[in-house]
């Protein structure tokens, strides 16, 4: 399935957010914009392995210098067979589908000293829930982030930049398509294992962190509830956004009782607890269903 355009008033007006002003790919939890909740709605719908998102970026002096920069699912709630997976595909797929053909490519998000060539600060891409990747990621697919360089490089005319744009993108989907056909039993395993497993696991939340930075302890909750009760005036406001994310819940005497042993476990804390950075209600705890 290919969405061919994730942002049509942006792209009309040349502008990073929508016609309100939305960055859309800081939408996926949210869902403030038809785009997101269309997003939403495809993923819960159709249930795909992978979701290749491509984007591009302005370059910057040792950040964003590279021809192409790819990023998988940093985010610690993601299934673990779904994250190693993820960053197979972006380290052994299309790092190789593109630099084969002479591009140059990279991990997004960090700078590199200009001596050693080596990652020194993370600047972006961190493990933000509401980002397409990482939300991916916590619904059992596999997230990749693929961003190409919109800027001539020396010696390349805009045409010539134009053309480079384009065909690095398909490269890159290439790279996908050939894990689909060399992986497709250990992709298949790591999203079915993740999906089905959901509602058994018994393991920690954590609110902020990622793959390569700890969470500080009071980000972490190693005693997660059975579920979050939410009034019925919290239910009213946020009753569409559970359904497009695919969470369900049931009647808890006048409110709804959302209890994690579900597929939707991974995102429910996101969702609905206090201590997450961009949830919808403050639902209330509780210990047993």
């Amino acid at each position: 399935m290919f969405i061919p355009n994730a942002n049509p008033d942006g792209r009309e007006a040349d502008t990073r957010g929508n016609a309100n002003g939305v960055d859309i790919n800081r939408d996926h939890i949210a869902l403030e914009t038809p785009e997101g909740r269309t997003f939403a709605r495809v993923i819960r719908d159709y249930q795909p392995d992978i979701v290749h998102d491509l984007h591009e970026f302005g370059p910057r002096p040792l950040v964003y210098d590279k021809d192409v920069l790819w990023l998988w699912p940093r985010n610690l709630n993601v299934h673990k067979r779904v994250h190693d997976e993820s960053e197979v595909l972006s380290r052994s797929y299309i790092r190789p589908a593109v630099e084969s053909r002479g591009l140059t490519s990279g991990v997004y998000g960090f700078l590199i000293d200009p001596v050693t060539g080596e990652p020194t600060e993370q600047i972006a891409g961190d493990g933000q829930e509401r980002i397409l990747r990482n939300t991916t990621g916590l619904k059992h697919a596999l997230g990749l982030l693929v961003e190409t360089n919109v800027d001539p490089n020396p010696g390349e005319d805009v045409p010539a930049a134009a053309r480079r744009r384009v065909v690095s993108h398909q490269y890159a989907v290439d790279g996908t398509l050939k894990l689909v056909v060399e992986r497709r039993v250990q992709l298949e395993t790591a999203t079915t294992v993740s999906r089905l497993t959901a509602p058994f696991q018994r393991g920690p939340i954590f609110f902020g962190g990622a793959d390569n930075e700890a969470p500080p302890a009071g980000e972490v909750e190693p005693n997660p509830p059975c579920g979050y009760r939410l009034t019925a005036a919290q239910y009213t406001q946020v009753a569409e956004k559970l359904s497009l994310h695919g969470v369900d819940s049931r009647r808890d005497g006048d409110g709804r009782l959302v209890p994690l042993a579900q597929q939707a476990r991974p995102l429910i804390p996101l969702l609905l607890d206090a201590r997450a950075d961009f949830e919808l209600v403050a639902g209330t705890p509780v210990a047993r269903c």
